[in-house]
């Protein structure tokens, strides 16, 4: 097995060095390592699809950083903003009652602030922000109380497991003008988060307002993209020709590279993205039509704590802590190679802690930087690919909900924790809110004339990388021959599996919304030699999988 700085190529077993696959990129413009022993590949170059491509996360990209400003402006911007979109949904829902009761009996009364509600009056409706009260919450001020966090060991990062609910939370419910807490057994207090805005229709009696039901924003309507868009052709080739076959975006996230990381199925996916892996059939079907890569974050696995408090490294430490980077630069470049590829930071990354992150640095790629077809791009991301709407983030945000919201009451498993991200970016749609919980529990730069994670259209795509095992599930709205006759909305949630812990990626059909997972993995050869047996002519294996996708 290759360890260390090496990879293996796997046409010709042999140990190729990083230095020597980097030279090959940039003397020939794709990884070619076969050609050391003096042996030419014979695969005939791909001729792969070309996808229009509309950059939209600029939303997500900080012009001017500064942290003078309050959060409490964010907050203030998002209940302006969706106060509309609001009223809306419940006047479709409810109604409107007149004020003095004449006409709309059943129909609740709105009440334009939280100020104006009167104890015994009518049923009402009220517009506000949630602030969810979670007595099990960690208080920053806890980290200090004992002499130990003064001396610098804060608590640990909450785990995957971490949840903070408890039968004694309570909801609040605020605007500009006041508060109210909110009762009644039709709350589910479990699956509200704090900075969710919604309406609720219920009376006022005693200080409280009792709930008889909650209605939030919806799923925004869906845009059709741009126009102009190159729909299914190929790069030299004829109209007509190939137009109607399927078209790939690839997912992946997760990369987790260390300096003791197992790079066998890593260089696997690289050889099968750039043609010299997989069947003839595979290479015309899949891999040629995969028109663009997403890595959605955690690059790099975390540094050990030890390294990051080092304030004089030596030179041995100083290339341990480099080797990773050394080891991401490659991987990207050689897939820039052969594909246009986007990168988003993750919790890891060499990036920003708040949403949103900003794009990695180049120099910090410096190799794969070079290519044209390589970008660096924003956490959330946005993107128009060939007239389906992409949106996605690196994983953070379901993870945040996940600690806010009830668990349930299924055993915890890769596949349970991946079915309830699903849920949790199924009920984002219907919030139109990305990110509800920031800045409360998730951290993000204090907006204080906008906030862009309000959702202004539905996306096509929507995604959450590293999660422990892959799921899908198409949402759909308002089909054709329902009440309103309009074509329905459809979104495909992926959540895209860490590969570093699963070995997988998953290719979405941008022509049905369809997502299918690949899964690259090491054989026996590779496990005789981590137990010291040593052993030649490594083995690798690419399946096509069916994962756990839902209807």
């Amino acid at each position: 097995m290759a360890g260390g700085g090496d990879f293996v190529d796997m046409s010709t077993s042999s140990v190729i060095t990083s230095d020597a696959m980097l030279d090959s990129i940039l003397q020939n413009g794709e990884e070619d390592p076969g050609n050391q022993d003096g042996r030419e590949r014979s695969e005939e170059k791909l001729q792969r699809v070309t996808l229009s491509y509309t950059p939209t996360y600029q939303r997500f990209r900080a012009k001017a950083r500064t942290f003078t400003q309050q959060y409490s402006h964010m907050y203030t911007n998002r209940l302006r903003l969706m106060r509309p979109m609001l009223e809306a949904a419940a006047t479709a829902k409810w109604g409107t009652g007149a004020p003095d009761g004449k006409e709309g009996e059943d129909a609740p009364t709105l009440c334009q602030k939280i100020i104006d509600l009167v104890d015994g009056a009518r049923t009402s409706m009220v517009i506000g922000t949630i602030f969810k009260d979670m007595p099990l919450r960690p208080s920053l001020l806890d980290e200090y109380r004992d002499e130990a966090a003064l001396q610098g060991a804060l608590q640990p990062a909450p785990g995957p497991d971490t949840n903070y609910t408890s039968s004694e939370d309570t909801l609040v419910l605020e605007d500009e003008s006041g508060r109210v807490t909110l009762s009644g057994e039709a709350l589910p207090v479990g699956d509200f988060v704090t900075g969710l805005v919604v309406a609720a229709k219920g009376r006022a009696v005693g200080g409280r307002f009792f709930v008889e039901d909650v209605c939030a924003a919806g799923m925004p309507e869906q845009e059709a993209g741009p126009e102009g868009g190159v729909e299914g052709g190929v790069e030299g080739e004829a109209e007509g020709g190939r137009g109607r076959e399927p078209q790939y975006v690839m997912l992946m996230s997760g990369l987790r590279l260390s300096d003791r990381s197992d790079l066998l199925p890593l260089q696997l996916l690289i050889d099968y993205v750039q043609g010299h892996a997989g069947t003839a059939d595979e290479k015309r079907r899949l891999v040629s039509r995969i028109g663009r890569v997403i890595v959605a974050g955690d690059l790099l696995a975390p540094f050990e704590a030890s390294i990051l408090k080092e304030k004089h490294m030596t030179s041995k430490q100083q290339e341990e802590f480099a080797l990773p980077f050394k080891h991401v630069d490659l991987v990207l470049a050689q897939l820039a190679s052969a594909v246009p590829v986007d990168v988003m930071p993750g919790a890891d990354d060499p990036s920003n802690h708040t949403l949103p992150q900003q794009p990695i640095h180049p120099c910090i790629l410096p190799h794969a930087s070079r290519y044209a077809s390589f970008k660096t791009v924003p956490n959330p991301y946005e993107a128009w690919l060939q007239r389906r709407l992409f949106l996605g983030n690196a994983g953070q945000i379901p993870a945040d909900l996940a600690r806010s919201t009830a668990p349930p009451s299924l055993p915890s498993s890769p596949a349970s924790s991946a079915a309830r991200t699903l849920d949790l970016m199924e009920k984002t749609l219907h919030w139109r809110h990305l990110a509800p919980t920031a800045p409360d529990t998730l951290a993000c730069y204090p907006f204080c004339d906008d906030d862009p994670f309000v959702l202004p259209s539905l996306p096509h795509v929507y995604f959450a990388g590293n999660q422990p095992a892959f799921a899908a599930r198409l949402v759909e709205e308002g089909k054709e021959g329902g009440a309103e006759g309009k074509e329905g909305k459809k979104c495909l949630l992926v959540a895209v599996p860490s590969f570093a812990e699963t070995g997988t990626v998953v290719l979405v059909n941008l022509s049905d919304l369809t997502a299918t997972p690949l899964h690259f993995k090491g054989l026996p050869a590779q496990r005789q030699e981590r137990e010291g047996k040593g052993g030649e002519g490594e083995e690798m294996e690419v399946e096509e999988g069916e994962g756990e996708e839902e209807n």
